[in-house]
């Protein structure tokens, strides 16, 4: 036996199973050579022949724990999970203090998503092993998978004290932080690793990732071209690296090397999910269908169990009308946030009820700067009455230093940036400051910080304006809507209650201020004599059925042309070869870039009539266009974002431009465009609607919204759930 251990030791193994074999010739009954010619076996890829050996031992010798052990081993390595368990289970009932038998059995539960079973028996594994690093790790896992987030952190941590080398540990504890808003911390984490090891690729993609994260696009860029140096062909690194050159702008870039993630890894949603978006945007309508059912395959497959899709919510909405399946992707992705305020409870001695005098309103947002939401909001946080409201801002987004942010925090009387701040440390802060009601104004969009959300800092939490449709969260009581845009038959279709405005739910400035240069048709390239119809709604809401009518529309107005918003030349190009494959002259679409808010509002009335788009409407843009006195006709459809045309055209008393079907949409588009008498009495109500209607009466809109926050607070007081809200 000793020169066939020393053989297997050594890695001889055909010379330790020859030993083996000679051995059990002589003395058949021998199990300690049953015992290592299957192991010998099993390791060089006879699998079945070892585990025949390995049983037979254990028919001489059932109460040995390695035999067991080693067999369970063998199992676990060719996916035999119920054998392996047997194994395991086995070597504890002989020996009770086996911490490598506890530790696999929390990796086999591990890897069955059984996460509770991992933690019983990893907790069981570091009582009897506190020694070994990826006990503790695993443990951090499974408790991460659990969300609780701060017991996992802990375990990290420890992992990391106890581990001979930075590496996975370290790893795994960076990502936590990012996941919970630490982001400062992460990129240390990720610095520390790849300053140890420098060819620790997961090191380098995660730098990356935090580091884009933060912003520093420079330090991002270094990042990934590392780790793609490291490992040319990860799927991982090409797909980040894609995201940051999409954060760039680079569109054919960035579609070049989420192309190269999916050539690597043909089964990679997310990549396809960013392909789909990215064909949306560029008005690729072949690509993006193309990307789409992939999306939506993966989307079902993932709902149907239980588990969050690839599909950002953000996404869902752009490609599904459909309410119930925008409501399913919304939870998936707010369920991995369940549990956070029971795991980490807040400080809960400031009282959170009774009457007040005063209410503290906190406005949450990555977008307190030159951004659609933060423009529109701005006249309402300096409108609040004093008397009645405090008014708090929370800003997590980075700074662009702009006018509009500097006025956004001189609107609020306390205004605080929280970018640096983790999410239960930025929760904390929130419920310190005593804050009554907390509006959230990003919802599921690019670079939320839902997770402080999930802390339940305040007593009452809403949902406004940042993303149009339910948060699939129960953590969020209301979301402002009005009736058009949210029907009452829609409620099934939110976790959130509805709090309906009078008028509608979208918040203008009026003090927004319009160039005063004039401008002639000439500067954009504009006809100056034909008729001028525009969109300047983002590319991505543009889709074939509505660009089709489009075409129709522009055929049934001579000399008229389509002036659009483009961000870059693949855009214009594809929408130039879908017009002439619609019959429609390429020189009938004018395309602009984007300017400063008073320039465009400004260069709007050089247009005649506005036409929307249908899947998703413009929202700021619409209001936009209106205030520049345009007149916008609009389609509703079936969900919140494809009905913002037709809740802003009512609040202007302008319900004959809200179109019942397609038909009417190009009917009174096209009449419209050859009726100008009529056309020009219409513009002239539109200027006089834009002093006195609704939509742009920034003191009402703001008294109706505090006039919902008193009721919403009326019935915390009293001891009521949420409820619908009618404003009237």
């Amino acid at each position: 036996m000793q020169r066939a251990q020393s053989s297997y030791q050594s890695g001889k193994l055909a010379e330790a199973a020859n030993c083996c074999r000679q051995i059990i010739a002589a003395a058949p009954e021998n199990a300690d050579a049953m015992h290592l010619l299957g192991l010998s076996l099993a390791e060089s890829g006879a699998f079945e022949e070892g585990i025949r050996w390995l049983k037979r031992a254990l028919e001489k010798m059932p109460q040995s724990p390695d035999i067991h052990f080693n067999l369970g081993n063998i199992f676990q390595s060719r996916g035999r999970i119920q054998e392996a368990s047997a194994c395991f289970e086995a070597v504890i009932r002989i020996q009770p203090d086996h911490g490598s038998a506890y530790y696999n059995l929390g990796n086999l539960c591990l890897g069955q998503k059984r996460f509770e079973d991992a933690v019983a028996h990893f907790n069981r594994a570091k009582d009897i092993r506190p020694e070994n690093p990826g006990v503790w790790h695993n443990l951090g896992v499974a408790l991460t998978a659990l969300g609780r987030l701060e017991s996992a952190r802990s375990c990290y941590l420890h992992a990391v004290r106890i581990e001979a080398t930075p590496g996975v540990s370290l790893n795994s504890l960076g990502i936590l932080l990012k996941d919970t808003g630490d982001l400062a911390g992460a990129r240390d984490c990720f610095r520390k690793i790849v300053s140890v090891r420098p060819d620790y690729v997961p090191g380098w993609t995660n730098l990356g990732n935090v580091c884009l994260a933060m912003s520093d696009l420079e330090a991002a860029e270094d990042a990934f071209t590392q780790a793609l140096r490291l490992s040319p062909d990860s799927p991982e690194v090409h797909y980040n690296r894609a995201t940051l050159l999409q954060e760039r702008g680079l569109l054919e870039e960035s579609l070049a090397e989420y192309r190269n993630t999916l050539a690597l890894k043909p089964d990679y949603p997310v990549a396809a999910c960013q392909l789909f978006l990215l064909a949306r945007q560029g008005c690729d309508w072949p690509l993006a269908e193309k990307w789409g059912v992939r999306v939506a395959e993966d989307t079902e497959k993932r709902i149907g169990r239980h588990e969050k899709p690839a599909e950002m919510p953000f996404v869902n909405i752009i490609r599904d009308m459909d309410p119930d399946r925008n409501l399913q992707v919304a939870r998936a992705w707010s369920r991995r946030f369940h549990g956070r305020r029971a795991q980490c409870p807040l400080d809960e001695k400031i009282d959170g009820g009774g009457k007040r005098d005063t209410l503290t309103i906190g406005y949450l947002s990555r977008d307190f700067r030159n951004h659609p939401v933060g423009l529109l909001v701005c006249g309402m946080l300096s409108c609040h009455d004093r008397t009645r409201f405090q008014v708090f801002g929370y800003a997590y987004g980075p700074s662009d230093d702009s006018d509009a942010r500097k006025t956004m925090a001189a609107g609020c009387d306390r205004f605080f940036d929280i970018g640096v701040m983790s999410d239960r440390d930025a929760a904390e802060k929130i419920h310190r400051d005593g804050v009554d009601i907390l509006v959230d104004l990003t919802g599921h969009t690019r670079g939320n910080r839902m997770g402080i959300l999930a802390f339940k800092p305040a007593a009452i939490q809403v949902s406004y304006l940042g993303f149009l449709s339910s948060s699939g969260a129960p953590f969020m009581d209301y979301i402002i809507t009005d009736r058009l845009a949210t029907p009452p038959e829609e409620a099934p279709h939110y976790t959130e209650k509805f709090v309906y405005m009078p008028h509608s739910f979208m918040a203008t400035d009026n003090r927004q201020a319009i160039s005063d240069k004039v401008f002639s048709r000439k500067d954009f390239g504009l006809p100056e004599n034909g008729f001028v119809f525009c969109s300047f709604n983002n590319p991505y809401k543009i889709d074939p059925a509505v660009f089709s009518c489009w075409m129709r529309i522009l055929k049934g107005v001579p000399e008229s042309v389509l002036w659009l918003f483009s961000k870059n030349d693949r855009t214009a190009a594809n929408l130039k070869r879908e017009a002439k494959a619609r019959g429609v002259s390429a020189d009938r679409l004018i395309f602009a870039g984007k300017v400063p808010l008073e320039t465009h509002i400004a260069r709007l009335r050089l247009a005649d009539l506005a036409l929307d788009t249908w899947c998703y409407n413009g929202g700021a843009t619409t209001a936009n266009t209106l205030w520049a006195g345009v007149p916008v006709i609009s389609l509703p459809g079936d969900h919140f974002v494809s009905r913002m045309g037709a809740s802003c055209l009512s609040a202007m008393g302008l319900r004959e431009l809200i179109a019942k079907d397609e038909a009417d949409y190009e009917h009174l588009a096209v009449h419209l465009g050859t009726h100008l008498e009529e056309l020009g009495r219409l513009r002239t109500r539109v200027e006089e609607c834009r002093n006195a209607a609704p939509l742009f009466n920034t003191p009402l809109f703001t008294r109706n919204v505090e006039a919902a926050y008193s009721a919403m607070w009326e019935r915390y007081a009293a001891g009521k759930p949420p409820a619908q809200i009618a404003l009237t």
